[in-house]
């Protein structure tokens, strides 16, 4: 978490309850003083609006040293090893940080991602770092570095919003199978595809 003084804190830890209990949209200041225990006026001291507060939450969340640790450590004797090993690290770091990814999806709806678009320029060269680990690791064949880096993103995203917009009821069947089985099949969709070698 980012540095905040008590009262901060305070007033962080009521506004996701409040966020949780009444959802973003019918959330006031008023109502996180009162969780928090504070008049509205030392709310507003610190944060004028719920658009500050939603801000200073992901700040405190943000996940960034634990997806950079996670791209440092990723290991493997070629491309597919080490990309597989890279994705199952990322996501055991974004399910360490559930709370960063929740409030995320209100950021997105919000202000169409801003945070979650500052985030990834912030990662961007340890990400690039991975990109270049892999080109040089040998195994994948040759992809503009763009497209690469964007299905890597678009899988590691999709998989994260499935977790939180699949019906409760599918969630049930999705735990039948282990985790790990579920990440393999998508990195292995990623690696080879879904169509046998003869159709293609």
């Amino acid at each position: 978490m980012a540095q905040v003084n008590d009262t901060q804190r305070q007033i962080l830890a009521a506004a996701r309850q409040v966020f949780r209990q009444y959802g973003y949209p019918d959330a006031n200041l008023d109502t996180i003083a009162a969780q928090a225990g504070l008049s509205s006026d030392e709310v507003m001291s610190l944060y004028p609006d719920k658009e500050q507060v939603l801000n200073a939450l992901l700040k405190s969340f943000s996940p960034l040293p634990d997806l950079e640790a996670a791209l440092d450590a990723a290991e493997g004797e070629n491309a597919p090893e080490l990309l597989r090993d890279a994705f199952h690290r990322l996501i055991k770091a974004a399910h360490k940080n559930q709370d960063f990814f929740d409030l995320a999806l209100i950021d997105a709806q919000v202000s169409g991602g801003t945070f979650l678009n500052t985030l990834n320029m912030r990662l961007f060269p340890k990400a690039n770092e991975l990109l270049n680990r892999l080109k040089t690791a040998g195994g994948l064949r040759p992809i503009s570095d763009l497209i690469l880096g964007r299905a890597v993103v678009s899988m590691l995203m999709g998989y994260l919003l499935s977790e939180r917009v699949t019906p409760q009821i599918a969630r049930v069947a999705i735990k039948v199978i282990p985790e790990k089985a579920w990440l393999d099949g998508v990195i292995d969709i990623l690696l080879y595809g879904i169509v046998e070698d003869a159709e293609r």
